[in-house]
């Protein structure tokens, strides 16, 4: 009996010696699986300004023991645990946010925040395994490649208007001057006069402060596309455009003869915008832009925000080159007429703003700013989106492309064909009737349609799926889920 019992203990002993040794190979089968940040986050600064980069993160998956589960290949999210700041000044999380594990390890290299801020956490989660807080870090202010309007001076501005098309649809190409041979104030007097198929844009007074831009519009970041005309002059495509006047009434525009037949037509073509009117513009523009509390001399700047009637906010940026003192500034914000339901309001920022452009897919090379004018004078960019899902886009159909705000949002589409645009956060489609382009860009992405999933024909390849049903034909690109009526479909995308 006594030797049954030694030799009981000893095998006991050999299991538990084999089972340590598994665990420490790495590959326990503890259902204590959780996260650990083995590389922290470091404080950085903003997105797209100088080191706005995090330093690049490792987040493994370790068993009960602290040992890093070889096995692991589950998907790794990462997400902003704390927030330290609300409103327009929350800071949102870019770069790539979900990675598969390899060997039990997952690496984010481009992770970027858009605002400052202190004690930012972030969290790092996947199915099934506990999850993960880092340790804190500040997003500091930078103003390190922001060039002041001062410093710039009158950037001379033409626009192409050969791509517009009969429909008045199509884009409108600008370009700045630039090195080696700018404009003179002379020759830009008269350019429209001796370039056909280009206006020159009136010079702005820019009340914001900006980084040079990253690439010409559909071009990867670095030097504008240059381009020479025939004079000589040397420009840079900065921005491609949009335009639409909204809400669009030909009685507004006596003087164009025969009267205009659309929005888009006196929207690329009339200088003034009525009162009443917005020429709403999508504007294809990779540049970051900085909008800051006090001016050079430390003096508060007051700002001028709009909001529409579906609740999105939006504030100034430019003005008409002469009016660049708060009074006149004042004066042009007070006196314009909006359409029926905006809002206006004024206010000091608490803290620099850092606003950067929308980016439609993977890549920074569809980078988009919504903005109006409220006359030729005043301009206004996006800064907020509401939590209806609904803007001007809506209300203009195809081909403006209607965009989520950058924090992750619901959007709306039409009875018409839509082009659709996703952000860096998790995005919901109502994309109604009608043949439409969806692209979520990054985050976990949802199109929601009214049938059940048996009415659907589903066609998928690589990060696009085709879906044809009784509300029409939608392309799908980075969207994960689709929600139907009867049920939620998950995609391979």
């Amino acid at each position: 009996m006594r030797n049954k019992l030694f030799a009981g203990v000893r095998k006991l002993v050999i299991l538990l010696v084999i089972g340590l040794s598994l665990a420490a190979c790495g590959n326990g089968s503890s259902t204590g699986n959780h996260l650990v940040f083995s590389t922290q986050p470091s404080n950085t600064t903003p997105m797209g300004t100088t080191n706005g980069i995090i330093n690049a993160l490792q987040v493994q998956i370790v068993d009960s023991y602290g040992h890093v589960v070889k096995s692991g290949n589950n998907l790794v999210t990462i997400a902003i645990a704390n927030q330290p700041n609300t409103g327009i000044y929350t800071g949102i999380l870019g770069g790539t946010l979900n990675v598969n594990a390899q060997a039990g390890s997952a690496e984010f290299n481009d992770l970027t925040i858009s605002q400052i801020g202190e004690s930012y956490t972030l969290v790092a989660s996947a199915a099934g395994i506990t999850s993960a807080i880092s340790l804190p870090f500040n997003v500091l202010t930078s103003t390190v490649g922001y060039i002041s309007q001062s410093e710039r001076g009158v950037g001379y501005e033409i626009v192409n208007l050969t791509n517009l098309g009969s429909n008045f649809q199509g884009f409108l190409q600008v370009y700045i001057d630039q090195e080696p041979n700018p404009i003179n104030a002379d020759a830009f007097a008269t350019y429209s006069a001796s370039h056909p198929g280009y206006i020159s844009n009136s010079p702005r007074y820019a009340i914001f402060d900006y980084a040079n831009t990253l690439g010409s519009p559909n071009a990867a970041p670095g030097a504008l596309t240059p381009f020479t005309d025939e004079s000589g002059f040397t420009w840079g495509m900065i921005a491609e455009v949009q335009n639409y006047d909204w809400p669009f009434n030909p009685a507004n525009y006596p003087t164009i003869v025969p009267a205009p037949i659309s929005g888009w037509q006196v929207g690329a073509q009339a200088v003034t915008v009525p009162a009443g009117v917005v020429k709403y513009t999508s504007n294809n523009k990779n540049q970051l832009t900085l909008f800051t509390p006090t001016n050079s001399s430390g003096e508060p700047i007051l700002r001028f925000f709009i909001t529409d009637q579906w609740g999105n906010l939006y504030m100034m940026k430019s003005a008409n080159y002469a009016n660049s003192t708060p009074d006149k500034l004042l004066a042009a914000f007070e006196s314009a007429i909006l359409p029926i339901g905006w809002t206006k309001s004024t206010a000091y920022l608490t803290q620099n703003l850092y606003v950067n452009p929308s980016y439609g897919g993977e890549s920074n090379t569809y980078a988009s700013y919504q903005e109006f004018r409220d006359s030729a004078d005043n301009s206004y960019c996006q800064i907020a989106w509401s939590s209806t899902g609904n803007s001007i886009a809506q209300q203009i159909l195809y081909p403006m492309p209607i965009w989520a705000g950058a924090a992750g949002s619901l959007v709306n589409g039409t009875t018409g064909n839509d082009i659709m645009y996703g952000s860096t956060g998790n995005d919901q489609f109502y994309p109604l009737t009608g043949q439409d382009s969806i692209d979520g860009g990054s985050g976990i992405n949802t199109v929601v349609l009214t049938g059940n999933s048996s009415q659907y024909t589903l066609t998928s390849s690589g990060n696009t799926t085709s879906v044809v049903g009784p509300d029409g034909s939608k392309t799908l690109t980075r969207i994960q889920y689709i929600q139907f009526a009867d049920k939620n479909v998950a995609l391979g995308n």
